[in-house]
């Protein structure tokens, strides 16, 4: 709870404007909040401050209970994000739950549940995938970013004080600071998502982009180059500027870009997961089921994009001219 508790209104699409601004992630927010808690949290009896600390430092190989794959927020998220957009996943949090194991230097769960953590791992996959990088998911958070980033550069916001609003609050902060922000929030409020232009794949899966009848291009990188790019992004700074020279070059109202750039491939690779058999010891799921990772890794590559969007009135227009706005993108690195 520690950990939600400290994220800011709509979540990682805020966190990383306002940590261009120079204000902490929401890991080290978390912190900031059990030290404040310091007090309270000693006069619980069995409770062990200074471990607390060490875990959400990840200093302790108890961090996984939170942050691993088979950890409590993901196995929370999971289950209620798939609930929430009506879809259906695989993961028995109980059982997991119920067969971690922990001796004192590696966490994990018993062999007995490899397949129900197999299950578990696939659902956490697809959520990934096919939802939170969904083409309207991203260019939705897109738009949140820069308007949030224009409104506090513009001066009508404060970074600091952005974290301890509500979404309503945040909202109403969009509409009143007007330009830019407002005029994207509007867009995010009417379901007004700007339109896939432009599409950068893995070299050797172009053809899995589901285009149908719409003006999508779609380019082909190798794997290194694509990665330099996406970590060239990681700057917001960066995405902003591309996105400004974008609408001038197109001759576009600012706002009207959106570059959609999933996280680095390195952060959507098969982690492993320690597995225990009482009386022989530790073993991995990488190890009991080698073809598992092979096969998850394809998956990955096959799904990975970065996306530019544009208004839906200037989508054929943006199409036009992919040839240039592809080239620009490479010259980035």
């Amino acid at each position: 709870m520690l950990h939600d508790i400290a994220k800011p209104p709509w979540s990682h699409a805020t966190e990383y404007v306002l940590m261009a601004y120079g204000e902490p992630s929401h890991d080290e927010k978390s912190i900031d909040t059990l030290r404040k808690l310091e007090e309270k949290i000693k006069n619980i009896d069995n409770v062990d401050f200074e471990l607390l600390l060490e875990i959400f430092k990840r200093n302790h190989p108890l961090y996984q209970m939170i942050w691993g794959i088979i950890g409590s927020d993901v196995l929370d998220y999971i289950n209620r994000d798939a609930d929430r957009c009506g879809v259906s996943v695989d993961s028995d949090t109980n059982r997991i739950e119920t067969h971690t194991y922990y001796d004192g230097k590696t966490y994990g769960t018993l062999t007995k549940v490899t397949e129900v953590v197999l299950k578990h791992y696939g659902s956490h996959n697809f959520m990934y995938l096919e939802v939170y990088n969904r083409k309207a998911c991203s260019l939705a958070k897109g738009l949140i970013r820069r308007g949030i980033y224009e409104m506090i550069g513009a001066g009508k916001a404060i970074p600091s004080e952005i974290w301890d609003m509500t979404d309503d609050e945040l909202k109403f902060l969009m509409i009143s600071a007007g330009g830019i922000a407002k005029k994207t929030y509007i867009k995010i409020r009417n379901r007004i998502i700007p339109q896939t232009f432009l599409t950068v794949k893995i070299e050797g899966y172009e053809s899995h982009e589901e285009v149908s009848d719409k003006p999508i291009k779609v380019y082909g990188l190798p794997e290194k180059n694509l990665m330099n790019i996406v970590e060239h992004f990681k700057d917001i700074n960066n995405v902003i500027e591309f996105e400004k020279e974008l609408e001038h070059e197109l001759n576009l109202e600012p706002g009207d870009i959106v570059t959609a750039e999933m996280p680095h491939l390195d952060m959507l690779r098969p982690r492993d997961i320690s597995l225990y058999c009482p009386g022989v010891g530790w073993t991995s799921l990488f190890k009991e089921r080698p073809e598992w990772k092979k096969i998850s890794n394809i998956d990955i590559s096959r799904f990975y994009a970065l996306r530019l969007g544009v208004s839906a009135e200037h989508r054929k227009e943006a199409y036009r001219k992919s040839d240039k706005v592809f080239d620009a993108l490479c010259s980035l690195v």
